[in-house]
């Protein structure tokens, strides 16, 4: 029992003691080095760095807050860093003299540039790896701490009291482009989408430039603009200018950033228009978004610069006769379908030897003369050449030419045009025979046939035939007046 007893007084000894010890251990851990930042929504294969602005003392309600020895210089001496702060003469108490939002990404911004011009060495450092999303920095002294990242811009600035979450703000806006019509007739309408991501800090507005070759844009379609997150849409939020001028003409739409500053990083957009083709061979948009990524002036940046390319197509009509004599004077027709109605008959504006595919609301002709002419501004698909007149001398074509333009893509399947900006030539066939190129152009052979004048009516077996009764009926005549003189 008494060995009992001493085995009891013993353990609880060790209790005591490890109750008494434990609390002051954990309290000096964590007023002293168990601080903890967590930056969430990290960007893959980028640096992160913490440096530690100002010491924090802190009771679990009080903060105290002095100048880190590695800054002293830069708050005390540095012309722009004087501004930033108050240090109290008798403690060294530090407090921020701008505390709103702008304030302190100023002296974020500042003090990231001091640190990079004098080396500062960052109290913890990491390199993210590929898909890594997450930066978790521990054991660290307690403070107020500046993070930056390589991306180009700013972080955060927090306190670890003893530990913070933060989210990647230096995320950099991004901006894409697509059409949904890789090929498009004149005068068709193609419809463009314009996804773009908000980046992290607002510095100021996003400016979206699109410039485009060969497009338009009528006031229907400069007033159906849509900016959309889901399925709300802050178009009327923002200042949307259309420019026009010697074929090359801008959309530009601006972004608040008051209002950008209601959505997280990352948050997805969707600009819709739409515009006019009003080019042959090809029509060409490039678009770009500027923001800052400071709050400089001269922080101004743009997005790398996304290109979408619309195509068209054209061929040659060649009318000639059997030997290739180009022939003058036919008249054709180019229709939409194979009983050539009407109602199906393409109108063109003609210049010179061109016939370019005419609007809607142009007043165009049906009427294609032939010739040697070129026929553009022409949309993929099948087509029917009818010969509605044949030059003189000449018989016209029976049936209508069927022609099918058939779009050739990149190696990519997304475009017409190839890597370095040109047009991929089409396959072209006639009456199911794929035409080949001669020099640079797709020509069709429409060949007229003559021939000799046929014979007169009887045929050239009854003119033989008098001409012999003709001679039978003289030597008649002959012989009877030969007998008539021996009569006498």
């Amino acid at each position: 029992m008494k060995k009992m007893k001493r085995i009891l007084s013993v353990a609880l000894a060790f209790i005591l003691t490890f109750v008494l010890v434990t609390p002051a251990f954990a309290e000096g851990q964590d007023r002293n080095n168990n601080g903890r930042i967590t930056i969430n929504n990290a960007e893959p294969e980028k640096t992160y760095k913490a440096y530690r602005l100002f010491d924090l003392s802190y009771d679990g309600r009080n903060y105290g807050y002095t100048v880190n020895q590695d800054w002293v210089k830069f708050f005390t001496e540095d012309t722009e860093g004087q501004t930033l702060v108050n240090i109290d003469e008798t403690n060294g108490n530090v407090t921020l003299k701008d505390n709103s939002e702008q304030g302190m990404q100023n002296l974020a911004s500042k003090a990231k540039s001091y640190a990079e011009a004098n080396t500062i060495q960052a109290v913890k450092e990491y390199t993210t790896k590929t898909n890594e999303k997450t930066v978790i920095f521990t054991d660290l002294p307690l403070g107020y701490y500046m993070t930056t990242t390589n991306t180009g811009g700013l972080y955060a600035l927090d306190t670890t009291n003893p530990n913070t979450e933060m989210f990647e703000k230096n995320t950099k806006p991004t901006i894409s482009k697509s059409a949904n019509k890789t090929n498009a007739a004149y005068g068709d309408i193609v419809n463009y989408e314009i996804p773009f991501t908000v980046g992290g800090y607002i510095w100021g507005d996003y400016i979206i430039t699109d410039s485009m070759t060969g497009l338009e844009m009528t006031a229907e379609q400069q007033n159906g603009v849509t900016i959309k997150n889901g399925g709300q849409d802050i178009a009327k939020q923002c200042n949307i200018e259309y420019t026009s001028g010697n074929g090359s003409n801008t959309l530009k739409v601006t972004i608040p950033a008051n209002v950008l500053k209601n959505y997280t990083s990352g948050t997805k957009f969707v600009l819709k228009y739409a515009a006019v083709a009003k080019k042959t061979v090809s029509m060409d948009n490039k678009v770009s978004m500027e923001y800052k990524n400071g709050p400089k002036e001269e922080d101004k940046t743009k997005t790398p610069e996304s290109e979408v390319k619309v195509a068209n197509y054209e061929f040659v009509v060649k009318k000639t006769d059997e030997a290739d004599k180009v022939l003058d004077g036919a008249v054709f027709g180019l229709y939409t379908n194979e009983d050539c109605t009407e109602e199906n008959r393409m109108k063109f504006i003609k210049t010179d030897a061109k016939y370019r595919l005419a609007e809607k609301t142009e007043n165009g002709v049906a009427d294609i003369g032939a010739g040697q002419v070129t026929i553009e501004g022409l949309a993929a698909g099948t087509y029917y050449l009818k010969e509605i007149s044949a030059p003189k001398g000449y018989n016209k074509l029976i049936k209508p030419v069927k022609i099918v333009i058939t779009e050739n893509r990149n190696d990519e399947g997304t475009s017409a045009f190839d890597n370095l900006g040109n047009r991929i030539d089409p396959t072209i066939t006639m009456n199911d025979g794929q035409i080949n190129k001669d020099g640079n152009e797709f020509v069709l052979k429409i060949v007229n046939k003559t021939g000799t004048e046929l014979p007169s009516t009887g045929g050239i077996g009854t003119t033989v035939f008098y001409a012999v009764g003709s001679v039978l009926i003289l030597a008649a005549v002959i012989v009877l007046m030969i007998k008539k003189r021996k009569d006498h």
